[in-house]
């Protein structure tokens, strides 16, 4: 089997996904019927419509389960950003009291000028 025999295998196994992912579930069949443009509806029988109900479901769960990284992921970034920022305000209530020190001792040293 050459690349482009694969190319097109992948192709198709892809169109059919694409068909699966629309709902309709079809597939078409073998020449004979290609010909004649028949084609097999999704009936539940998962051997009559060629595994597009195990190919349509993992493809769900792939989807969700990049939607539920992307989630995770944004959900790190803001525990991080609520983190650094109470960090910060707790950094600026600890030196409150130093920085206030500091300017009574120049207001005092500026009293005395």
């Amino acid at each position: 089997m050459d690349a482009d025999e694969t190319n097109g295998q992948d192709l198709e196994l892809k169109q059919r996904d694409e068909v699966c992912i629309l709902g309709c579930c079809e597939r078409k069949e073998e020449s004979t019927e290609r010909k004649a443009g028949q084609f097999e509806r999704n009936s539940g029988s998962n051997e009559r419509n060629g595994g597009c109900i195990e190919r349509k479901t993992a493809l769900i769960e792939r989807t969700c389960n990049k939607y539920k990284n992307t989630y995770r992921e944004i959900q790190t970034s803001y525990i991080s950003i609520a983190q650094n920022e109470a960090h910060r305000a707790t950094s600026t209530l600890l030196t409150a009291p130093l920085r206030l020190q500091a300017t009574k001792k120049e207001l005092k040293r500026k009293e005395k000028i």
